[in-house]
């Protein structure tokens, strides 16, 4: 399924908006955008998706999307009082042109950065979020964008995060991170044309010209993960897109992506998906209910 671009305003030089939707019935719709998106989910449940990232959302959860990123959320259930989801978009130039003008707040341009493989935040922050949101469309115009910026530096400065799209590469904020960027770049176009191979650590490093030892530390650093849990997480999103997204047969995916053993795919993808591939068809593939 192919995103689709969602207009979030037709502004010229839009800044940033605040939108509450009480819970209702929701759809798949699958979709990206030009600005951020900061997303709060209060009093419901329901499955968050995000590039190839598939979980589980609840009371409090909160996710930073950058520009570009397909994402998104389909309701379980409503879980208590008043359930909201709360949406606050911003435009990638007003924020740059902060950013540029006060150098203090480096670290919310690291978090942007960061975005763009969307994060997750504990749901102790998601609560401390929302008593910003709902004091935001209460104050003065100038105040409004203080409280703007007040959220995003509490988040930057948050050490618990996690990023949804660890395959995604990061961008890069200032001149000395070109030599990693450029790295991580040519690992993810790498892994990106051979994932459907086998693939061992030695082989990208050969083909990369960087040593095991400085790829390992590159997966650590960047992505958070060893090679080979970044390459299963790799490849069974890849095969949810084939889910989702045709009707291939289960053992011709697992073969498509890399697993050369369909058992092993089934236990893989039910130990990140907590469902197996079938029921993950039965769930998410519209053609199954047409």
């Amino acid at each position: 399924m192919k995103p689709f671009e969602e207009k979030v305003s037709r502004e010229r030089r839009f800044e940033f908006r605040l939108e509450r939707y009480l819970c209702e019935v929701s759809h798949f719709e699958w979709h990206y955008h030009q600005e951020y998106e900061l997303v709060l989910y209060r009093h419901t449940e329901g499955q968050l998706f995000a590039g190839n990232y598939h979980g589980h959302y609840e009371h409090n959860s909160l996710a930073l999307f950058g520009p570009h990123l397909p994402h998104t959320a389909t309701l379980d259930q409503c879980t208590g009082p008043e359930p909201t989801t709360y949406v606050l978009w911003f435009g990638q130039d007003w924020i740059q042109q902060i950013l540029t003008a006060m150098p203090s707040l480096q670290r919310v341009g690291e978090l942007l950065v960061r975005a763009g493989q969307g994060v997750s935040f504990p749901t102790d922050l998601g609560e401390q979020v929302h008593s910003r949101l709902e004091r935001l469309s209460t104050l003065p115009e100038a105040q409004r964008t203080l409280e703007v910026l007040m959220t995003l530096a509490m988040l930057a400065d948050s050490a618990e995060w996690q990023a949804l799209n660890p395959n995604l590469a990061p961008g890069s904020v200032t001149d000395g991170d070109r030599i990693q960027a450029g790295r991580i770049r040519r690992l993810m176009n790498y892994i990106e044309q051979h994932y459907h191979e086998p693939l061992a650590i030695d082989d990208v490093s050969r083909a990369l010209n960087l040593s095991p030892s400085t790829l390992r530390r590159l997966f650590e650093r960047h992505f958070r993960e060893s090679f080979s849990e970044h390459l299963k997480q790799y490849r069974i999103g890849k095969a949810c897109e084939y889910l989702v997204n045709s009707e291939t047969p289960v053992a011709l995916i697992a073969e498509q992506v890399g697993f050369q053993n369909l058992s092993n795919f089934n236990r893989q993808f039910r130990q990140v998906k907590s469902m197996t591939p079938r029921q993950f068809r039965q769930q998410f593939n519209p053609l199954t209910h047409a």
